[in-house]
């Protein structure tokens, strides 16, 4: 799944238990790029914006693209990811590599 292009948007959604913005499963790859933004998501209990579920699952951010300002009641309030899935470095930013943050990524 590619989110690409400046005023391009993941925005505004709810999701009953995870993944506000975007859930993916096993083997997915997930781009944001180009100015685009998941934003004003909530997942409910985990991954407000980004919710990465299973192995050989990314998320890559780039070229201006943002997460940010997505809520949850328990982990991961801008990405979770859980069981094996991995974010880029880029999208990880200057944090450490943890299940689920507790913050929204900027």
């Amino acid at each position: 799944m590619t989110v690409t292009g400046l005023g391009t948007a993941v925005s505004d959604n709810l999701a009953a238990h995870a993944g506000g913005g975007i859930y993916t499963t096993d083997y997915a790859t997930v781009i944001v790029t180009s100015g685009a933004t998941v934003s004003n998501n909530d997942g409910s209990a985990f991954g407000g914006g980004v919710y990465l579920n299973g192995y050989g699952t990314t998320l890559t951010v780039s070229g201006g693209a943002t997460i940010a300002n997505n809520e949850v009641t328990s982990n991961g309030g801008g990405i979770c990811s859980d069981d094996g899935a991995s974010p880029s470095r880029a999208a990880r930013g200057s944090r450490p590599m943890l299940p689920c943050w507790l913050a929204a990524h900027p």
